[in-house]
């Protein structure tokens, strides 16, 4: 992350199985969107993911659903458990998704 990007305001970390869980009903066009990408690769059960604030709806927590390959770089997905936005980050180089 470059100086000039913001900090990510992490509310929690989760497994990846209970990320899944909460996002089990999520069937929005943007949330089938992204499953339906040929680079999604969803998030393994046991993955230590962070949950994020939801910058649209200011009431639900972006929860991660899987990476997707983007402009060469490899991006974790994130959906909202309640208005079902989806926001992409780009993943450090030393994380491995």
């Amino acid at each position: 992350m470059s100086s000039n990007e913001p900090a990510l305001s992490v509310t929690s970390l989760e497994r990846g199985y209970q990320a899944n869980a909460a996002l089990r009903h999520a069937h929005g066009k943007a949330v089938v969107g992204m499953r339906a990408r040929s680079s999604f690769k969803p998030i393994l059960d046991g993955a230590l993911v962070p949950v994020l604030p939801c910058e649209k709806c200011r009431d639900g927590g972006l929860r991660a659903i899987g990476t997707v390959r983007k402009g060469g770089c490899i991006q974790r997905a994130h959906a909202c458990d309640t208005c079902g936005t989806v926001q992409l980050y780009e993943l450090p180089h030393d994380v491995i998704p």
